[in-house]
């Protein structure tokens, strides 16, 4: 496993797929209390995980973008 992060790789599988969008969700409604997995979920770097993180990582995974900012 690589040690530099990938924006919107929550799960650390070197990829940004399908599991990294369910991940985000589970955060965002308190499913799952990983610290770890919440600073990869925070896109925008405001401190929170919230819906515009995870409609950017969706989008990327459907094709919508090719980068995630």
């Amino acid at each position: 496993m690589s040690t530099d992060l990938i924006a919107g790789d929550l799960n650390g599988d070197e990829r940004v797929d399908s599991f990294d969008v369910v991940l985000c969700r589970q955060e965002i409604v308190n499913v799952q209390n990983d610290s770890e997995v919440n600073v990869l979920a925070d896109i925008d770097k405001n401190g929170k995980v919230q819906v515009n993180g995870l409609v950017l990582i969706a989008d990327f995974v459907l094709g919508k973008k090719n980068y995630i900012s």
